[in-house]
């Protein structure tokens, strides 16, 4: 059961980017990673999802770009083929789709109006913590890692 567990955990990044080509044409797009460290309140960067998320985008051909309220330092020297932003508002402008990588509070919080000025309507929810229903209301394409969801 370990083992079923362990490689489920593995295989679920690339599960993200399987889901988000679903959604919209990676080659071309720019994608935001909302949080690159392995769980919030660090900048612990080991195992973390963006690393395998990421090199998958690039490999597809998108420009990944990234936020994540406290390991920005840390990420630069992880994740040099990332754009790294300083703030949620950079990281949204141009995102053509938002994947929810680690589950910081502030993302947590977000509502669709915060959203406004982001390119696309696509958005990858990896760890449940946004409330679907009112962004799938408001006209975005959202989809929650192992729940129900438009």
């Amino acid at each position: 059961m370990l083992q079923a567990t362990l490689k489920v955990n593995k295989n679920q990044p690339k599960r993200v980017v399987d889901l988000l080509s679903k959604l919209l044409p990676i080659e071309g797009s720019t994608i935001g990673l909302l949080g690159l460290a392995f769980k919030p309140f660090t900048d612990d960067m080991r195992e973390a999802p963006s690393i395998i998320i990421s090199n998958e985008l690039n490999k597809l051909g998108a420009k990944v770009t990234g936020y994540d309220p406290k390991a920005t330092e840390t990420a630069k020297q992880v994740l040099p083929h990332v754009t790294i932003v300083e703030t949620i508002e950079d990281l949204i402008k141009d995102a053509d789709a938002l994947i929810v990588v680690t589950e910081w509070p502030e993302f947590k919080n977000l509502q669709p109006e915060d959203l406004k000025s982001m390119k696309g309507n696509v958005i990858i929810d990896g760890r449940r913590c946004l409330e679907w229903e009112k962004f799938h209301k408001e006209g975005y394409k959202i989809k929650v890692i192992g729940q129900s969801s438009p």
